[in-house]
């Protein structure tokens, strides 16, 4: 098969630090995150108060904090996160079709 038909593997990565800061783990993501989180827990309780829809959403928040904290961890690749093809064409196939829907 010609090299123009096929397609990569991986796609490529998302460097785990740039210049020297951590992007995952304790880093700049999780910073934004934790920033991102406040402030819609802030909204969220001053829209609706601090009732159960407010605190269902504190699992979540803390799941996804906690992935990626610990991301680097899990992917154990040197060069970073790769990003797959297979899986971005997954992700465009999901989007076309709820977009048809």
């Amino acid at each position: 098969m010609s090299e123009a038909l096929r397609v990569r593997q991986t796609l490529f990565y998302i460097p785990i630090e740039f210049h020297g800061t951590p992007i995952f783990g304790f880093g700049v993501l999780l910073a934004i995150w934790a920033v991102a989180s406040g402030l819609f827990l802030w909204l969220r309780i001053r829209s609706q108060g601090w009732n159960a829809d407010t605190r269902a959403f504190l699992p979540v928040l803390g799941l996804v904090g906690a992935a990626i904290y610990f991301l680097p961890s899990i992917v154990g690749e040197r060069q970073g996160l790769p990003i797959r093809g297979y899986g971005v064409l997954l992700l465009v196939a999901v989007f076309s079709a709820a977009a048809l829907l």
